[in-house]
């Protein structure tokens, strides 16, 4: 075990759980917090940059041990654990069960959370500096940076965020004057 100098004796380094060891090459032990989140890729809200699992995940599908369409890997029931319509009797329609997933079968018969989309958060325009192309649902975290200044010759439309490239004022700024610019 890694230790520290501690009055001419070792001593082990031990973070606790709201921790992680971190050894640099030279430098040393240090302990430095995790980042809590939910760890698990197959949960709909799975989060990359999460360095310790917070037991949030949300693996949506059916929890009814009964059904034959029960997953052991659910966490939170869909609420849909029963078959569809629109089939032709004894037909078997393999699909996402789950109405809340971005693709959700009503014909489907049999299914589980390995079959679902989930929604997913993040920016979903193109042009923005914050897009995401993994993102179904857009949270509102895009911008588009530029000129918002409607009287100005830099002006853009698409802009959601100025970002100071307007063009600077020679004039009178003063909007009470009356050779205001």
């Amino acid at each position: 075990a890694a230790a520290v100098s501690g009055g001419g004796a070792c001593v082990p380094v031990f973070c606790g759980e709201r921790h992680r060891r971190v050894e640099a090459a030279g430098q040393g032990v240090a302990c430095v917090p995790h980042v809590f989140g939910c760890t698990d890729e197959r949960a709909a809200n799975f989060a990359a940059w999460a360095t310790a699992d917070d037991r949030s995940c949300a693996i949506f599908g059916c929890t009814d041990t009964r059904s034959p369409s029960f997953d052991s890997a659910a966490t939170v029931s869909d609420g849909f654990c029963g078959g569809g319509g629109g089939h032709a009797a004894g037909e078997v329609v393999v699909g996402c069960m789950a109405p809340s997933a971005v693709n959700y079968n009503s014909n489907a018969t049999q299914g589980g959370a390995q079959d679902c989309e989930w929604p997913r958060g993040g920016c979903t325009d193109s042009a923005s500096p914050t897009y995401r192309s993994w993102a179904t649902v857009n949270d509102g975290s895009c911008y588009v940076p530029g000129c918002t200044r409607s009287n100005d010759p830099r002006y853009s439309s698409n802009a959601t965020q100025d970002d100071g490239s307007c063009s600077s004022y020679s004039g009178c700024t003063n909007p009470a004057a009356t050779n205001h610019d």
